[in-house]
């Protein structure tokens, strides 16, 4: 059975622990990467809501995931 590693993160001002197999340092970059998109949307339009701004958050991570993805596969073939 894999161990699995708790990490005490901070996005968008609230504490999160994330628990799963990525290393702490892992975990915690990927914490700040969501924390700065959401900073980056909020800086642009401060009367989000936090849940408005992390749901574009989402939205452009996913879109980037999405591009990177295709280019990938592109790239592959």
């Amino acid at each position: 059975m894999t161990k699995k590693n708790k990490v005490d993160v901070i996005i968008d001002g609230r504490n999160f622990t994330v628990v799963g197999d990525g290393s702490a340092e892992y975990v915690r970059g990927l914490a700040a990467y969501v924390d700065e998109k959401i900073k980056d949307i909020v800086s642009k339009n401060d009367k989000l809501s936090s849940s408005m701004a992390a749901t574009l958050a989402a939205l452009n991570i996913t879109d980037e995931l999405y591009r990177t993805s295709k280019e990938l596969k592109s790239l592959k073939n």
